[in-house]
């Protein structure tokens, strides 16, 4: 027997056959979006395509979507929303107050779905990103920052003042680099990187971020706008992978940056994708590490000065130092501001400042040490007296065996070591010039070596055992 269509049942059979096979070849093709989470982030191209991008080298494999999109027109603002195992982006991008086209995309079905564009952004959008919850933020080149809600379907405005840590306009630099992407990571702190004339710069928004109507949102300024692109292209993605690793691409490559040295790594060539994406929300993203201080000493002289003497290590993305005094160690004022010499080495730098003091009695000192991204560190207080002779320095600190004790009195009699509960661990005779002393049986951690006038005067000096 045959059908109107002249097919026999067997021929039936054979379509039907083959076209089980061919859902479960689409099924099972298009239910690996997401499955290599470690190597492969996405990209989108300004026609609206989704093509996976193998981190390690930059090689595109084939795109995602099987139907073309409808009337593309410089699609961006990709972002993957793991919630609904759906990408949502502006398949044509708003432009001179009209809303363009939102939507959203099933991999594994190949679905399209318009979404409102009620209340949302009328202007070209470069940068967004979702939250691990659901939510789509994203920013227009006129600096308004707006919030997609998932679920309702809805738009909200948060903001478009924006003010860094140190109280600079932000939002300036966002509509005058106005490329860029944004990446949310676990924590749900927003990266954003902003771009333009070959120049990049990269800002956190620490989270959560609200979804409410704010007059400004603060941000941190981790790499400056002064710094150049690797290959002089304007920057276009941003995208973790899950290890919390960062990569970058420009107009032209893909590259992996290290904000803990402040440097890129090429990994291929990658072209004709106006934004990246990935499944990944890491609660673990590569940091700036933290400046280590390895000594700080503060002497006086007979001219009413003090003189401040430093040194550290580590100085990834380190601002400079804040030189702070106090009479009471409660309460205290700034005295200046020395600029860091390095922002990307971890060698030993040494630093110094000197000071009038007005006060006959004990001043207090401490150092702040800032990075550009707003994280500080304080470095421990000292105190001098105006006319103090009697001095006392040690080194090196962080020790690891034996420490150089010198001291300029004739007339010391004898120093120990004690814990941080005053427990005297150790004691050791002390003469005028250096001395050599032997701390290698001690454990580690923090010390206080005090030496002791034989008129009663008194100097401490903390030692860090390694």
């Amino acid at each position: 027997m045959k059908t109107k269509l002249g097919m026999t049942p067997k021929h039936l059979l054979l379509v039907a056959l083959l076209t089980s096979l061919s859902i479960i070849l689409y099924s099972s093709g298009y239910s690996q979006v997401c499955s290599d989470p470690a190597n492969v982030i996405y990209g989108l191209d300004f026609n609206g395509k989704i093509y996976p991008i193998t981190v390690s080298n930059a090689a595109v494999g084939t795109d995602i979507n099987i139907t073309n999109p409808s009337k593309p027109n410089s699609s961006n603002g990709l972002g993957y929303a793991s919630t609904t195992g759906k990408f949502y982006y502006y398949l044509k991008n708003p432009d001179n107050g009209n809303s363009g086209t939102f939507v959203s995309y099933d991999p594994v079905n190949d679905v399209y779905g318009n979404l409102s564009e009620t209340n949302g952004p009328t202007e070209n959008v470069y940068r967004a990103s979702i939250t691990v919850d659901g939510k789509y933020y994203c920013i227009d080149i006129n600096s308004n920052f707006y919030c997609y809600t998932i679920s309702t379907n809805t738009w909200s405005l948060i903001t478009s003042t924006f003010v860094d840590q140190d109280g600079n306009d932000v939002d300036a630099v966002f509509r005058t680099y106005d490329s860029g992407d944004m990446a949310f990571d676990g924590q749900g702190n927003l990266w954003f990187v902003v771009s333009g004339s070959g120049k990049i710069g990269l800002y956190k928004i620490p989270g959560p971020i609200t979804t409410a109507n704010i007059s400004a949102l603060s941000v941190v300024r981790i790499l400056s706008t002064t710094t150049s692109t690797p290959d002089g292209n304007g920057a276009y993605g941003i995208a973790f992978n899950a290890t919390g690793q960062i990569f970058i691409s420009t107009q032209s490559n893909l590259y992996l940056f290290n904000p803990a040295t402040l440097t890129f790594t090429h990994k291929g060539a990658l072209a004709n994708m106006s934004d990246l994406t990935s499944c990944n929300f890491p609660l673990t993203v590569i940091t700036i590490l933290p400046l280590n201080w390895i000594n700080f000493n503060v002497q006086a002289n007979n001219k009413d000065q003090a003189f401040l003497n430093w040194q550290v290590s580590n100085q990834f993305g380190n601002k400079g130092f804040y030189i702070e005094s106090s009479v009471d160690q409660s309460n205290w004022r700034q005295l200046g501001f020395v600029s860091s010499r390095s922002i990307n080495n971890q060698g030993i730098e040494q630093y110094s400042f000197s000071h009038f003091i007005s006060n006959k009695a004990a001043t207090f000192y401490r150092i702040k040490q800032q990075d550009f991204d707003g994280n500080f560190s304080y470095s421990w207080v000292k105190a001098v007296k105006q006319d103090e002779k009697y001095v006392v320095v040690i080194s090196p600190n962080p020790a690891k065996s034996v420490i150089n004790v010198e001291c300029n009195s004739i007339s010391v009699e004898h120093g120990r070591i004690s814990d941080l509960t005053g427990r005297v661990i150790q004691r050791f005779p002390l003469k005028t010039g250096n001395n050599k002393v032997d701390v290698s049986q001690l454990k580690t951690g923090v010390y206080f070596l005090t030496s002791i006038h034989d008129n009663g005067d008194v100097k401490v000096v903390r030692l860090l055992k390694e």
